[in-house]
């Protein structure tokens, strides 16, 4: 997971990368959105999931951070392949697109299951490994490297809504 040596970023026509704080923004969004859900079926507080507590308490209740971290692969994997967004994004007004090589230039692509799926593998499974994304000089996690794919903003000239495109 060393950083990659690639060059800069060629971004589809409208985008540009989105800041640091608005993905670390997205995901907390995305994180909260998982553990409510994740209290739901436990009934464990609030607090046990957030700071992992819940691993010492007896019973099932170790089971509520694997399952939460399970929960938002799962939602971000799915909103970020079928729309290109989770809940987080949806909410910070960002999307993922597949980067594009030099010869193609056009309106933004969501990513593919797989690409959706690498990308999330990583922030979910490595979340210190996604958080380098906020002093990277590429302000792109590892996992986005891997896959292909940015985490974008629309720019002021030019809605990103508009390239729905597989």
């Amino acid at each position: 997971l060393k950083p990659s040596e690639e060059g800069p970023v060629l971004l589809p026509e409208g985008c540009a990368l989105a800041e640091p704080g608005r993905r670390l923004a997205a995901t907390m969004v995305d994180v909260l959105i998982a553990v409510f859900i994740v209290r739901l079926i436990f009934n464990v507080p609030l607090i046990e999931i957030i700071t992992l507590s819940g691993l010492l308490r007896p019973g099932g209740a170790w089971m509520a951070a694997p399952t939460m971290l399970a929960i938002g692969f799962l939602l971000s994997v799915t909103g970020e392949w079928l729309s290109g967004r989770s809940l987080g994004k949806l909410a910070t007004g960002c999307r993922v697109v597949q980067i594009r090589s030099e010869s193609i230039a056009g309106p933004p692509v969501r990513p593919s299951l797989w690409r959706a799926a690498v990308r999330n593998i990583v922030k979910w499974a490595l979340p210190p490994v996604a958080a380098l994304a906020l002093v990277d000089p590429s302000a792109r996690h590892r996992g986005d490297s891997i896959s292909g794919l940015a985490v974008v903003v629309p720019t002021h000239d030019s809605p990103v809504d508009s390239g729905d495109e597989p």
